[in-house]
């Protein structure tokens, strides 16, 4: 059972790197983009961070059910 809950996490681990690259992609593109205005880029930076923190915590709730 141990070893299907490291290969969980693992995978785990994995999609959130997948997903906190994308949102770095993104936040790279919306640096580039001037079109949108100063509110525009504050809120979608402040989503990328929510997401980043959630998925930090996601992965940190799931390494401690394994330790």
């Amino acid at each position: 059972a141990s070893r299907e809950a490291k290969k969980q996490v693992e995978k785990a681990l994995e999609e959130a790197n997948c997903k906190l690259a994308a949102l770095e992609k993104l936040n790279q593109e919306l640096e580039e983009s001037k079109k949108l205005t100063e509110k525009e880029k504050a809120e979608l930076q402040a989503k990328l961070e929510a997401e980043a923190k959630a998925l930090k915590e996601q992965l940190a709730k799931e390494a401690e059910e394994l330790a």
